[in-house]
């Protein structure tokens, strides 16, 4: 055999060796999607609550697909809507919307609204997301009323990965003494602000929240994680947070 034919070989092994793995991470656990849904340039959301409820949760639940639907905490018409998706794996979230399309129901709805003077939404922003290590599955606590959304921004990728890493090794450990209830935690790997990751807490009331936050800004082991060398820079000041409430219909609540 020709050292060509043995170059070919070992190439061969390699590309098989490489896509299997890589289809192994493709497959390797959930995967959270973060879409907002923006009505304040108009739109029904009695119409988009009818769909939701009525067509897209049942097709949903049938791919094993978790689906948290919130709105902003006492905000009246026009409003946004903050909808989490979590896919069994990533396989499932590239095949969701080939499934929709299939649903008569779905496209015809699609399509009526299409032609619709008013739309049912403007459009919708979407952060595909990574759970954290320390936190890989969605955990709501039943009766929460109160849920904290964050966007955190980091100035690059290794920054906002330490910022991870933070939460990994120290920060959700911390949160969950003070009170601060972890739901979930994610690190955007597509869509708008990047780097940066997306974390929700949970909470009985607006006066359980501030007193669980009054406690993590004093606790001793948070003073030392602000001002440690090896999490300094970790995010920068283009920071979010909203306040969110489960809609009536939201699985995950």
């Amino acid at each position: 055999m020709t050292k060509k034919f043995f170059v070919m070989l070992f190439a061969a092994v390699f590309m098989t060796c490489f896509l299997s793995d890589l289809k192994a991470q493709v497959n390797d656990g959930q995967v959270q999607e973060w879409r907002i849904y923006d009505f304040k340039m108009g739109g029904n959301t009695t119409k988009f609550d009818k769909l939701m409820t009525d067509i897209l949760l049942p097709l949903y639940k049938e791919m094993g697909v978790q689906v948290g639907c919130f709105k902003e905490n006492n905000v009246n018409a026009p409003v946004s809507y903050y909808f989490l998706f979590v896919y069994p794996s990533f396989d499932s979230y590239l095949k969701a919307n080939d499934i929709l399309l299939k649903n008569s129901a779905f496209v015809e709805a699609m399509k009526e609204d299409g032609a619709a003077a008013r739309p049912m939404f403007y459009r919708y922003d979407s952060y595909l997301c990574r759970p954290f290590e320390a936190w890989k599955q969605v955990t709501p606590i039943a009766g929460k009323k109160i849920y904290e959304w964050r966007k955190y921004e980091s100035a690059n990728i290794e920054a906002g990965t330490r910022k991870v890493n933070m939460f990994n090794k120290e920060e959700i450990a911390v949160f969950k003494q003070c009170g601060v209830n972890p739901m979930c935690f994610g690190q955007i790997i597509a869509g708008k602000d990047l780097p940066g990751l997306i974390y929700v807490t949970q909470y009985d009331d607006i006066a359980d929240r501030e007193a669980s936050w009054a406690k993590f800004g004093v606790h001793p082991d948070w003073q030392r994680m602000r001002s440690a060398p090896e999490w300094a820079n970790a995010t920068i000041a283009n920071n979010t947070i909203v306040l969110l409430t489960p809609l009536p219909y939201s699985p995950i609540k």
